[in-house]
Order: C-alpha cells, then structure tokens, then sequence
C-alpha cells in the first residue's frame, strides 16, 4: 500500500541523514545542483580515493555566471562547523582560484541562526557569499520537482513526474518491451514505409495543435493481415517519437480484469504505484505534463489480435478512451484484418472532424518497389543471402514476413536466379527454422519431430481462425 505523504517525505530526509558514502553523496548534491538550483557544476574533485588535493569537490557557476566552489559534508550536528571551516580554508589557500560564492553541502540539518552566523564569516573573512544546503532542503527538492532523481539515488517511488524522470520511465518502459519482442523487431531490418507517413503526420498535427486549442485526443488503428510489419513500424515510431516525447507501448495480449486495465497499466508504466491511486487523475497529470513540452502522451497497443478475451478489450479500450477524449492523448492500435472485427466499435467509425481528432484506420499494405529493393538488401546483407530475385519472385516476397522467412530459408546460398516462389518451398524453409530455433531455446530437451507437430497444429488452428473470423456474421461491429 502507498505510504502517507508525509511519512515519505521524513522517510527521504532520514535516508539523506544515513548517508555514509561520500562519492554517493556527492552525486546526488551535484545532480539536485544542477537540475533544481540550475547551478553549472565541473565535478572534479572526487576520485576513488577520495577528494583531490588542491581542488575543491566541486566548481561550476551560477546562473549570474559567478564563479562557485561547492564542497560536501557527511557529517553530524556537531560535527558540521568544524567541516565547514577545513572547507574555506582549503578553497581559500588553492591558487589561482578565487570563487565568488561558496556552497556547503551537508547531510545534517542547520539551524538558521547557524547559517546567518556562518555566512558572515565567510563575507568577513574571504569576501564569498556562502550558502548551506542541509537535509531538510536537499529533501524538499527530492520530494516535490525532483522525484526521479529520488527514485534513483534513494529507491523510493516516484509520485509525480518532472519532465526528465517522465522521459526517464518511459524510455525504461519501451526497454522492457523492446527485450520480450526481440526475436519479432529488428531495427537493423526495419524500412521507412509510406503509411508511416500518415502516422507522423497525424502525430505532428496533434502537437502542432497543442498551444492554439483545447486538447482533443485522437486514435488511428494499423490493420492488416499478419506478416505486414505492423509491430515494425510502431516500435519504429516509437523510437522516433520517444526520443523527446513520452511514448508507452503496451502488448495486446494483456490480460483485462476490469474496464480500467488499461488505464492502470498506463499509470504503472511510469512506475507510480498503483495501490489508492485515482487513475484518471494520475493520466491527466501525465498528459499535462506532456502539453505544457508542446507533445501529446502517446499509448501504443500492439498486436490486440493476441488477445484471448476481445470483448473486455473492445471494452477497456472504449473506456480508456471516453477518460482521455478531452487530454492530449493519441492511442495507437495494430490488429489483424480478420481479428478486428472484434476489437471496432461505432466510435473507431467516426470519421468527422479533422486530424488529429476522431478515429481513424489505414493499412500498411505490402512493400512497394523502393521499400522492397531496400528491404531485400538489409535481409539478404543481414542472412549473406546471394541470389537475384525475377520479376514474379519479387511481386510475391512483398510482405515483410515471407521475405524474412525466404532470406532466413536462403541463408549463405550460392549465387542464383529465383524466378518464382512456391508456397510449399516457403512453408518448408520457414518451418525448418523454426523448429530448430525452437529447440535451441529448449535447450535441446524437446525432439525436432515433436517441435515440428506443435507448429504444424498451430498454423492449422490460425488458418481455421482467419477463415472463421473472415465469416460475414463477424463484421457486424
């Protein structure tokens, strides 16, 4: 359960007060330096062995460009004016460095009588302007603007986002991700199409609307049939996007208990704690946020075709969108052509208003000659693939998938001329390799021949699926 708030704050100024590793600490002093007091730091000081001789711990400027020195203290309420005077009186005695302020970074709590007695010395003795930075202050910072920076150097949850600790978990997110498609994305194959045109275009319309006008959320599906690259050009995108805005991709194959699955999953991407959260409001910061950098928060849902229970879905998606239609929220969706049937309602039907608003699906289609002759030349680079392609073999590997399977299948060939592709060939290529990739990923424990039947079965169940979904009494959405 989320702990109350205020228990969390103490519990940030005691971890604060438990430091003992000074490099650590100094870390996090320069990281709120820089990113609360806007302070230009050149750490320079530090070593494995500690602080180097003749050089403060730190130097930098301030946002008047006065030369600073910035020294740290893990000390006690005692100990911390003793610290505090080596700390002059070494910066004073370096030569050739003549700061005009001078900042004192402790883990203990100061008084304030003791900071005003302090800081005149410093003016009377060496003419600085001194500040004392204690606990309590390093704390606020942590606990309000700066929670990502918390999470980092002190584990404790995040509960409100700064712009980078935003960017910051949702890159983490897409990581994640990224890792569990790695046998499906490739970035090293992937080719620019041209219906990633129409989703850059419907991104950029959204962001460009930002400033001048109420925010109004939008959403356009990618429906095709499989083997097309949907989940390509979304991890794409994704990336292109993700690196200046927020970008969530979550797996359609989630598993929807309630009508605010998606919704929660949403809010625990960003690692907020989901326990006593208000989700809506949670969602409604995010997207805020996003605004106020000249973005929208944009939510990938890839491959709702895997889904094993459509209908709660189909449901969870409506409702996640009847709380978001007024944020600035895009969701982006890939399906399967004969899945999707399931998944649309009247709302996806909707074609009034103009982008980015309302709901929209387009196809991604195969690849047309420019992106096929780039696609043929990273696979048959990427699978040493030595063979030139006729004008029938070529008008029948345009689907992403069946040339990934031809390029793997021809692996290391001797130079030839394919004229023509035959689907049992194909068939026979692709399950020879999948099979035996099957049985390295089981360590071997499993016989080829029994690998060899699960496919076979499971191709046979996906046919029978696309024929019965393909019925007319499944397009009635």
């Amino acid at each position: 359960m989320r702990k109350k708030q205020v228990n969390l704050y103490q519990g940030t100024a005691l971890a604060i007060a438990h430091m003992t590793d000074a490099a650590r600490f100094q870390t996090l002093c320069d990281r709120l330096l820089e990113a609360h007091w806007q302070y230009e730091l050149h750490p320079r000081g530090i070593s494995e062995h500690g602080t180097v001789p003749g050089q403060p711990d730190s130097w930098g400027w301030d946002s008047n460009r006065r030369v600073c020195a910035f020294q740290y203290g893990i000390c006690t309420r005692a100990s911390w004016p003793g610290k505090l005077q080596d700390d002059l009186e070494e910066v004073n005695s370096i030569e050739g460095f003549l700061p005009e302020m001078f900042a004192f970074c402790t883990n203990c709590s100061i008084s304030p009588n003791k900071e005003r007695e302090w800081q005149a010395k410093a003016k009377n003795l060496y003419g600085w302007e001194l500040r004392i930075i204690g606990v309590l202050e390093f704390a606020n910072a942590l606990d309000t603007s700066q929670q990502g920076i918390r999470k980092d150097m002190l584990g404790i949850e995040v509960e409100h986002h700064n712009w980078e600790s935003f960017l910051a978990a949702c890159h983490e997110q897409r990581q994640r991700q990224y890792n569990q498609y790695s046998g499906k994305y490739d970035s090293s194959l992937y080719v620019q199409r041209q219906a990633e045109q129409k989703v850059q275009t419907w991104y950029r319309q959204m962001a460009a609307s930002l400033p001048q006008e109420k925010p109004q959320a939008g959403r356009l599906a990618i429906v095709d049939q499989a083997g097309s690259g949907k989940t390509n050009i979304v991890f794409h995108l994704a990336e292109e996007f993700g690196s200046k805005a927020p970008v969530i991709i979550i797996p359609g194959n989630i598993i929807i208990t309630d009508q605010h699955t998606l919704e929660r999953e949403i809010v625990e991407s960003v690692n907020y704690p989901v326990d006593d959260r208000t989700y809506h409001a949670e969602i409604h910061e995010l997207c805020r946020l996003a605004q106020s950098k000249g973005f929208p928060l944009l939510v990938i849902l890839d491959g709702v075709d895997e889904n094993s229970e459509p209908t709660k879905l189909r449901t969870a998606i409506e409702y996640l969108w009847s709380v978001c239609q007024n944020y600035p929220f895009l969701l982006l969706v890939t399906c399967r052509d004969a899945f999707w049937p399931l998944i649309q309602s009247p709302l996806w039907r909707n074609l009034s208003g103009k982008p980015p608003h309302g709901s929209y699906v387009i196809p991604l289609g195969g690849y047309n000659d420019d992106e096929f002759r780039k696609a043929c030349k990273c696979y048959f680079s990427k699978y040493n693939v030595q063979v030139q392609l006729g004008y029938e073999a070529g008008q029948r590997l345009r689907s992403p998938l069946l040339l990934s399977i031809f390029a793997e299948g021809n692996q290391n060939s001797s130079p030839k001329l394919v004229g023509s592709i035959v689907d049992k060939d194909l068939w026979r290529k692709y399950l020879v390799v999948k099979r035996d990739a099957v049985y390295e990923a089981m360590e071997r424990s499993i016989p080829h021949q029994a690998i060899q039947e699960v496919i076979e079965n499971l191709a046979l169940l996906m046919v029978r699926e696309a024929k019965r979904l393909n019925h007319p009494r499944y397009h009635l959405a």
